[in-house]
């Protein structure tokens, strides 16, 4: 997750998932779903994931092959 460190603009958050291959969510699927049935919503001053805020963008993107950084 990272901030913008401020409130002004269209977003001020990114929530980044990364996932192991090129397959995605597909990859962990079989093993994650079983987790994600057992979660409960915990609300935030009786306000959900709706109310607190919107997906403005949603982009798949991937690592440069030549990136040796990590």
């Amino acid at each position: 997750m990272f901030e913008s460190g401020s409130d002004e603009g269209a977003w001020n958050v990114v929530v980044s998932t990364i996932y192991r291959d090129a397959r995605g969510y597909e990859a962990v699927k079989q093993d994650f779903e079983p987790i994600r049935k057992g979660h409960q919503e915990v609300l935030i001053e009786g306000r959900g994931l709706d109310d607190l805020g919107t997906v403005v963008d949603s982009r798949e993107m991937f690592e440069h092959p030549g990136n040796t950084s990590c």
